[in-house]
C-alpha cells in the first residue's frame, strides 16, 4: 500500500476524489486501516477496502470470506463466463438502472456478497466463539461500526442480503441463508445475531401508486426472514438507532455524529490554501458509549439510550406484524397518524382497502370498498344479508362489534360488545375458536340472553371479516411484574410507571402509550370466575384507605423486626430490581433471603411480612412438602422482580434435588424440557423472582447454598406487651394494603438503572476494604453489595427517608456476614471431617497409643489411611451428603494454613514411624491451630447441642415476633 501521506496529498490536490475522501471521513476509515490481505492461487495480495475510481465514484472491494480472494464469477454460461474482482461501486449521482436511480450497484454480472470486517474475519480463520454478530443493511455501516466501536459487524448489500442469491431457474420462494453467514454461525459459535436497520423503518413510502402499507410490510418480511433464516443458528433480534422526529439516519450517521474529528483518521495535511471543509464534526467522543449502549440493548433484551431492541426469536410472526403496526388497519392508523393526515385526500390504503380519515379523526373504510366485498348490512338492530335478487334475509337479531383483540399465543379472544334489537346489552369474551365454529358461535351467543345467530357459516366470515379490520389490539401480559418490553411493572389489576399507578377498566384494561393490555383477573367478564383467578387476584396493588409511604412502613418494620428488618427491607428493595442486580457486570447472581431459628420465633413471620407489600400475603412452598420442584419453579415464573416464599427447610427431610434447585435459584437456572414440535428446541420456566427461605435449620450440610444466601437468625420467642403492641401496628398496616410502598420505590426504576453500575463499584469498594485483611467468601460480599447499592442510589437522590444511615447500614451487614462466615467456616466439608474425628477420638476409635496419629512436639502427624476409613464410616451414619474421598480429603488438607509440608533430604514426602509401625507416609499440621482436643479425654458433643451453642451466642440480639 502507498504511503498515506502520500494519498492524502493526492486526495487534497484533485477535486475528483473530494467525493471518495468525504466517504471515508464519514465511516471513519484511516488510510493506514483501508486494507485486507486475501490469497489468490497460493500467493498473498493486499486490497483496499474502498478506493475511488477514474471518475471520483467510491469502490467497495470485499473478499470472499471462504475463499479468501476478491475473485468472482460473472453470470452466464460457459465459455462465457468471466473471472474479474468484485466490487460495489458507491455513485457520486446516482445510477440509473431498470428498476430506478440507485445509489449502490455491485461489479455488473457478479451478483452479491457480504462484508467481513476484521473482527469476523479473524475469529472465522481461527474458529473462534463470536458471542453477538451484527448484521446490518451497508458496508459503509459495519465498516463504521467496527472502527469506532470494534464490533463484529457484517455488512449487507440490500435489506434481506442475509439470504442466498437465487440460482438460475430456481423456484422464487426457495429461500436459504447465505452459505458464508451458516459458516461464520457454525464455525464462530454464534450465540446472537443482531440485524442493525436505519431508524426509517417505521416510515411509510411515498409512491401514489402503491399502498401506504408497502414499506412497512417490506420492512416485516425481512425481519420474519431474518428470524426464520437465522433462529436455526443463534436467537435473533432487530435493532435501530432511536427514531427522532427531525432526522433519519443509520449506524454510521449515528456515530458520525456522536464522533471527535481526531477519532476519524491520521491528521490531515494542512493545504497551503483554505479550502471548503469536506465534512464537518461536532466535537464529541461518544462512539465507544454507543456501541456499549448497543451490546447492553441486546443482552438485557431492552431499549438503550441509542437504539431500539426487538428479539425477534422470541416473537410470534403476528408479534412481528405488530412491530410495524400493521396487524390491523386501526393500530396502523394509530401508529402512522401523522404521516397519514397529510395526505391531501385525507384517505390511505390498508392492503387492498381503502380508508377514509373523518373530521373526528376517526376512521372507516372507503364506501367504493364496502359493499362491494361484505354482503352483511345492518338495520333497525339487527343484521340482514341479500340473495342474488336482492331479498333481505335476517342472519341475526343484533348486532357486534369488537372492543379489544386479546393478544396471546396460548388464548387469544376477543372482548365482544353485543347489542339485540331490543336494546338489550351485553359484553363477553369470543374465543378465537369459537368465531370460527358456528355451533360454538351459536351456543356462545345465547349464554347471554336473547341473541340469535340465523346465519351460514359464510355469513360468519363476512361478520368476522367486517369486524376484524377495525379492532384495537390489546396485550395479554405472560408474567406479571417487570415487562422489560413494555416498561412498566404490572400487578394484576394495573400498572406502575414513573408517572404512577394506572389502574384496569371494568374490561381489565389499561391503556398506555398508544398499547392496551389485559387483566383477566379484575375483567367484568371474569367476576363469578373466582376460583381461576383466586391466586393471582392476590397480586395486586392495594394501597388502602390512607395509603402509607415508605418511610412510614420501613420505621414500623424494624421497629419490630430490629437488625433483621433492616437486611429484610433492603432485600425487598432490591428484589424490586433483580434483574438489573442479576444481570450486573460483577456477576450473575441474586441471593435467597434465609430466615432460621426455633418454632415461634419470628422466621416465618417476617417473611409473611415482605409479601403483603406485593398485595394479600401469598401461600408459602413447602419444601419438606409433596409440592414437586415444576410445581415450584413455575411459582418463580409468574413475576419479574416479587418475592416467593419457601418454607419448612430441613437439612434431612428437604431432598437432595431440592437443594440443587435452591441452588439454581441464586443462578436463576430455572427447568427446561424439549419443546412439542418436530426440531430440537427446548422450552425452559425461568426464575424470575426472588426467594424467602425459612426453616429451623440452617444450610450447613451444603456450604455452596449456604454461600448464595444471607443469612437471619432468630431466636427469642418471649416478647413484652410493648413489643406485642408494636407488632399490631404493623399487622394493622399489612391488613389495610402495604402496596403503595411498592409503588413509590417502583417509580424510581430508572434512577436505580442509570446509577446502578458506579455506585455498585462504590459499595464492593466499602466490603473490600472493610475485610481486606480477612479471608472472606467473595459471594458473600457481593450479595451484600448487591443488596445495599439500590438502597443507596434512593439515599445518595434523597428520593427515600431512611431510619438508618448508609453507614449504619455497613455495619449491619458487617455484623451478618462476621456471623454467617463463622457458621460457614464451622460448616465446611474440611471442618466436619475434624468435629468426626473429634468425636471419634472421645470413643477412643482414633488414639494415639494405637498408632493413628502422632505429635511431634507442637506438630501434629496423621495416618491418612485410617483417618480417611473411620471418616468415612461415621459420616455415613450420620447421612452426611457429601462425604469425600481419600485423594480428594488430601488434597484439601493439604491446602489449609495449618498444614505442614515436611519433605526428607532428598525433597520427597516425609513418612515417620507411627507407634508400632514401619515408615509411613503422614500428613502434618499445627496442632493449636486446629481448634480440636486430641491430647484430653472429653466427652463429644452432639450437632444439635454445638448449634445451640452457637445460637447462644446471638440470643437476643434481635427483636422477632
Amino acid at each position: 500500500m502507498s504511503d498515506p501521506k502520500t494519498l492524502y496529498d493526492k486526495y487534497l490536490k484533485n477535486k475528483k476524489y473530494a467525493f471518495f475522501l468525504k466517504q471515508i471521513l464519514e465511516v471513519g476509515l484511516p488510510l493506514e486501516q483501508n486494507e485486507f490481505s486475501y490469497r489468490r492461487d497460493g500467493q498473498a495480495g493486499t486490497g483496499a477496502y474502498m478506493t475511488p475510481d477514474a471518475d471520483g465514484n467510491v469502490r467497495f472491494y470485499v473478499p470472499d470470506i471462504l475463499t479468501g480472494d476478491i475473485e468472482t464469477y460473472t453470470y452466464g454460461q460457459a465459455p462465457h463466463i468471466k473471472i474479474r474482482d468484485w466490487y460495489l461501486t458507491r455513485w457520486m449521482v446516482p445510477k440509473q438502472t431498470t428498476t430506478g436511480p440507485a445509489k449502490y450497484t455491485p461489479v455488473k454480472g457478479g451478483g452479491t456478497r457480504i462484508l467481513c470486517t476484521p473482527p469476523v474475519a479473524d475469529a472465522f480463520r481461527a474458529k473462534e466463539t463470536i458471542p453477538i454478530l451484527y448484521v446490518i443493511e451497508g458496508f459503509k455501516k459495519a465498516l463504521s461500526l467496527w472502527l469506532n466501536t470494534g464490533l463484529p459487524a457484517v455488512g449487507m448489500n440490500g435489506l434481506t442480503g442475509f439470504k442466498e442469491p437465487e440460482k438460475p431457474g430456481e423456484q422464487e420462494d426457495v429461500v436459504r441463508l447465505r452459505k458464508e453467514l451458516k459458516e461464520i454461525l457454525k464455525g464462530c459459535n454464534v450465540l446472537k445475531v443482531v440485524v442493525v436497520l436505519d431508524s426509517d423503518l417505521f416510515d411509510l413510502g411515498k409512491s401514489k401508486d402503491k399502498p401506504e402499507t408497502t414499506r412497512p410490510n417490506v420492512f416485516y418480511r425481512a425481519s420474519l426472514m431474518a428470524k426464520t433464516l437465522f433462529e436455526p443458528f443463534a436467537d435473533v433480534y432487530l435493532a435501530h438507532p432511536h427514531i427522532q422526529p427531525d432526522k433519519k439516519h443509520g449506524v454510521d450517521d449515528l456515530l458520525l455524529e456522536y464522533r471527535s474529528v481526531s477519532a476519524i483518521s491520521s491528521p490531515l495535511p494542512k493545504p497551503k490554501k483554505k479550502i471548503k471543509p469536506v465534512c464537518k464534526f461536532k466535537n464529541y467522543d461518544k462512539q465507544h458509549e454507543i456501541g456499549r449502549d448497543l451490546e447492553r440493548a441486546v443482552r438485557e433484551n431492552k431499549p438503550g439510550k441509542y437504539f431500539g431492541i426487538y428479539k425477534l426469536s422470541a416473537l410470534s410472526d403476528y408479534k412481528i406484524k405488530e412491530v410495524f403496526h400493521i396487524e390491523n388497519v386501526q393500530s396502523f392508523y394509530d401508529y402512522y397518524r401523522q404521516q397519514l393526515h397529510q395526505k391531501p385526500d385525507k384517505k390511505f390504503r390498508f392492503y387492498k382497502y381503502t380508508y377514509k380519515i373523518n373530521a373526528d379523526s376517526t376512521i372507516s373504510q372507503a364506501e367504493d370498498d364496502s359493499a362491494r366485498h361484505i354482503n352483511l348490512e345492518e338495520i333497525n338492530g339487527r343484521l340482514y344479508t341479500y340473495d342474488s335478487n336482492h331479498k333481505a334475509k335476517e342472519v341475526a337479531n343484533f348486532t357486534m362489534m369488537v372492543l379489544f383483540q386479546i393478544d396471546s399465543e396460548k388464548d387469544p379472544k376477543r372482548i365482544v360488545q353485543i347489542k339485540n334489537y331490543e336494546n338489550v346489552t351485553r359484553v363477553i369474551e369470543v374465543t378465537s375458536k369459537t368465531f370460527v365454529s358456528l355451533s360454538d358461535f351459536q351456543a356462545r351467543l345465547i349464554d347471554f340472553g336473547n341473541f340469535i345467530w340465523k346465519g351460514s357459516k359464510e355469513n360468519l366470515l363476512d361478520l368476522m371479516t367486517v369486524l376484524f379490520r377495525h379492532e384495537k389490539p390489546a396485550i395479554l401480559l405472560p408474567t406479571l411484574g417487570w415487562s422489560p418490553l413494555d416498561g412498566f411493572y404490572a400487578f394484576s389489576n394495573g400498572v406502575v410507571t414513573s408517572q404512577g399507578f394506572h389502574p384496569v377498566d371494568e374490561h381489565g384494561i389499561v391503556s398506555l402509550n398508544e398499547k392496551s393490555y389485559y387483566f383477566p383477573a379484575w375483567s367484568k367478564f371474569n367476576a363469578r370466575n373466582t376460583e381461576t383467578y383466586k391466586d393471582i387476584k392476590k397480586f395486586s396493588h392495594l394501597p388502602g384507605s390512607k395509603a402509607v409511604n415508605f418511610s412510614r412502613w420501613k420505621k414500623q418494620f424494624t421497629t419490630c423486626y430490629g437488625r433483621n428488618g433492616h437486611i429484610a427491607a433492603t432485600y425487598f428493595i432490591s428484589s424490586l430490581f433483580s434483574d438489573i442486580v442479576f444481570h450486573h457486570k460483577s456477576g450473575l447472581g441474586f441471593p435467597l433471603l434465609w430466615a432460621a431459628g426455633r418454632p415461634k420465633t419470628g422466621k416465618s413471620t417476617i417473611c409473611e411480612s415482605l409479601l403483603h407489600l406485593f398485595g394479600e400475603k401469598s401461600d408459602a412452598i413447602g419444601l419438606a412438602g409433596k409440592s414437586t420442584i415444576k410445581y415450584f419453579i413455575t411459582r418463580f415464573a409468574q413475576v419479574r422482580n416479587g418475592l416467593v416464599h419457601l418454607d419448612e427447610y430441613s437439612n434431612t427431610k428437604v431432598s437432595k434435588d431440592t437443594k440443587e434447585t435452591l441452588k439454581n435459584i441464586y443462578d436463576r437456572h430455572g427447568y427446561g424440557r424439549k419443546s412439542f414440535s418436530n426440531d430440537n428446541r427446548t422450552e425452559s420456566t425461568p426464575i424470575l423472582s426472588a426467594a424467602l427461605v425459612s426453616g429451623e435449620e440452617i444450610p450447613t450440610d451444603n456450604s455452596a447454598l449456604f454461600s448464595r444466601s444471607i443469612l437471619l437468625l432468630f431466636n427469642k420467642d418471649k416478647f413484652s406487651p410493648e413489643e406485642r403492641s408494636e407488632f399490631r401496628k404493623l399487622r394493622d398496616m399489612e391488613e389495610q394494603g402495604l402496596t403503595s410502598v411498592t409503588v413509590e420505590l417502583l417509580c424510581h426504576r430508572q434512577l436505580i438503572e442509570d446509577n446502578f453500575d458506579d455506585t455498585y463499584d462504590q459499595v464492593f469498594a466499602d466490603f473490600y476494604s472493610h475485610y481486606k485483611t480477612r479471608a472472606i467468601d467473595d459471594r458473600m460480599l457481593k450479595n451484600a453489595a448487591w443488596m445495599v447499592t439500590p438502597v443507596k442510589i434512593l439515599l445518595d437522590k434523597q428520593k427515600i427517608e431512611l431510619d438508618i444511615s448508609y453507614n449504619e447500614l455497613l455495619a449491619v451487614f458487617y455484623d451478618n456476614i462476621d456471623r454467617q462466615s463463622g457458621y460457614l467456616a464451622a460448616n465446611t466439608d474440611i471442618a466436619k471431617f475434624w468435629d468426626i474425628i473429634e468425636i471419634l477420638y472421645g470413643r477412643k476409635e482414633l488414639t494415639e497409643k494405637n498408632g493413628d496419629f502422632k505429635f511431634i512436639d507442637d506438630t501434629l502427624a496423621i495416618r491418612v489411611n485410617r483417618f480417611h476409613h473411620l471418616y468415612s464410616l461415621e459420616a455415613r451414619k450420620l447421612g452426611y451428603e457429601k462425604i469425600l474421598d481419600k485423594s480428594t480429603l488430601e488434597n484439601y488438607l493439604s491446602n489449609e494454613n495449618y498444614h505442614i509440608d515436611m519433605t526428607d533430604k532428598k525433597g520427597r514426602k516425609k513418612q515417620i514411624r507411627f507407634n508400632g509401625t514401619t515408615p509411613l507416609p503422614a500428613l502434618f499440621f499445627k496442632y493449636d491451630a486446629l481448634g480440636i482436643d486430641l491430647k484430653g479425654d472429653p466427652e463429644p458433643l452432639s450437632d444439635e447441642d454445638k448449634l445451640r451453642e452457637a445460637d447462644m451466642d446471638t440470643k437476643g440480639d434481635d427483636k422477632v415476633f
